[in-house]
């Protein structure tokens, strides 16, 4: 039964349900280096606190029992931090970022497998390589100053330097050689005899980190140039028409001359305004260089959808996909706009307006009807005066090439290209104009029959797939050559 140890054992699995709210390094209350000694050190921990209230301690200890291994205790509080916590350095994490990412994170950096040195002292540096690392992977910001500020100095009650500190020394992450896997093994088996509750972590498939050119770096410092450099070097994960580019451990880059910012600024919006119940990767950076778009997001390790034709999964599975889109859509759709297309106002695109793109921005929802009125007049088919109303957000473009199941089967919305505020009746159209040679065809009439709407949005629904129909023919960039918009 390997450390980690979890407390209690259901914890990993109660992590899929608990958003983390903050990250905090906590020092303890200072103890004596040794017997009689006037050098004093605290020992570092790590708090999260979640949302639903109370936290997770992860606390890394050298282990009673093998001496210099060091033992991770991790524990759910009812309460945030210790009283006796004598300094603390707060980072508020990112918007959905969850206890369980944070494990699994640590189970496949290993940093649950960690040696002491001499000093017994260096849960600090355990406590400094981990919250590095939590920055580097966005789930929290600063620069690392701040933390190595705290850790190399000796704090009291009151939040008081004491004047000595012990010298700093590092321990060793891993385990190296057979004496010290003994050491752990008889350690874990004392624990085992006494009916310690332990947790095995699971086992990971991890690309070697090698292979990441940006892997280890501060991905606020990387410069335009070197993010490009690294798109030439990663490993590709997707390359039909726009490119994927594994970049790092937790991050990729998205290349195409038909990626730009307005996607990055819907992805943040919706990661920022949806408190963590719509997955969407973090955006690190986005810009572009000689007509191609670059967007740096947070890697999501899990299955894309269409890697498995929709017929050959189970109907438990389908239900269970069914279910997290539907949920997803409501949530997207409580968040609500003023002026229509892409958050910053920008031109809308794909589906609806083409391949091409719209042609121009609006800035009402009536503003917007003489251009689908044009379309609409080149089938006769009547028009929709007076019939856009509210808007919300809609992703335009859920298809199963578009979501990803994670290890934990949490499921993740990607590519917000085409997304927008408009009215609630765009994204029924986008899923009702799938023809039944289309992949994703049974995919999204299983949407359908879940993702209600309103009754009044029937003759607006029959309008929009006309347009559909526009789009698909001859006369799809018709609104490019329109030199008036009438009303």
């Amino acid at each position: 039964m390997p450390n980690p140890h979890f407390i209690p054992s259901t914890l990993l699995t109660d992590a899929d349900a608990l958003t983390v709210s903050k990250i905090v390094l906590a020092g303890h209350a200072p103890t004596p280096l040794a017997v009689g000694s006037d050098v004093y050190v605290n020992h570092w921990v790590i708090y999260l606190e979640m949302t639903q209230g109370g936290s997770i301690r992860l606390d890394m200890s050298p282990d009673p029992i093998a001496g210099q291994l060091g033992t991770l205790v991790v524990k759910r509080l009812e309460y945030n931090v210790l009283s006796e916590v004598v300094h603390q350095v707060p980072f508020p994490a990112v918007r959905g970022l969850y206890a369980r990412h944070v494990l699994d994170r640590i189970s496949a950096k290993g940093y649950h497998e960690y040696r002491y040195g001499d000093k017994m002292v260096e849960c600090r540096y355990w406590a400094y390589v981990v919250m590095k690392d939590f920055r580097d992977a966005g789930y929290v910001g600063g620069n690392g100053t701040e933390v190595y500020a705290a850790v190399s100095s000796t704090w009291t009650t009151g939040g008081a330097r004491l004047p000595k500190t012990p010298e700093w020394t590092q321990g060793t992450f891993g385990v190296f050689d057979d004496n010290l896997l003994d050491e752990q093994n008889e350690a874990l088996q004392h624990l085992a005899n006494n009916a310690v509750t332990c947790f095995t972590p699971p086992v990971y498939s991890i690309v070697m980190e090698s292979d990441f050119p940006l892997e280890g770096q501060d991905l606020a410092t990387v410069t335009e140039a070197e993010f490009i450099r690294a798109a030439k070097t990663g490993p590709l994960i997707s390359g039909k028409g726009t490119k994927i580019v594994r970049i790092s451990s937790t991050a990729v880059l998205k290349i195409s001359v038909e990626v730009h910012p307005q996607e990055a600024l819907n992805m943040e919006y919706v990661f920022n305004h949806s408190n963590g119940q719509i997955r969407v990767p973090y955006v690190y950076r986005t810009f572009a260089s000689e007509n191609i778009g670059y967007i740096v997001m947070q890697f999501i390790d899990g299955e894309c959808l269409d890697a498995v034709p929709w017929s050959e999964r189970s109907a438990q599975e389908r239900q269970n996909i069914v279910l997290q889109v539907t949920e997803g859509l409501r949530c997207i759709r409580s968040l609500r706009g003023y002026h229509p297309g892409p958050v910053g106002q920008g031109i809308p695109m794909g589906g609806l307006f083409t391949v091409y793109g719209a042609g121009r921005t609006f800035q009402t929802a009536a503003d917007m009807e003489p251009w689908f009125n044009h379309k609409l007049r080149i089938l006769g088919a009547g028009d929709v005066t007076g019939m856009f109303k509210d808007l919300v957000m809609c992703h335009m473009d859920i298809s199963l090439r578009n979501l990803v199941l994670d290890k934990a089967g949490k499921l993740w919305f990607l590519d917000w290209a085409w997304a927008g505020f408009f009215p609630q009746a765009f994204e029924k159209a986008s899923l009702l104009h799938k023809r039944a040679e289309d992949p994703d065809f049974q995919f999204t009439r299983d949407i359908l029959r879940e993702f209600k709407h309103s009754s009044c949005d029937e003759p607006l629904l029959g309008l929009l797939l006309s347009v559909y129909q526009v789009n698909n023919g001859p006369f799809q960039g018709s609104h490019l050559t329109w030199g008036r918009y009438e009303c």
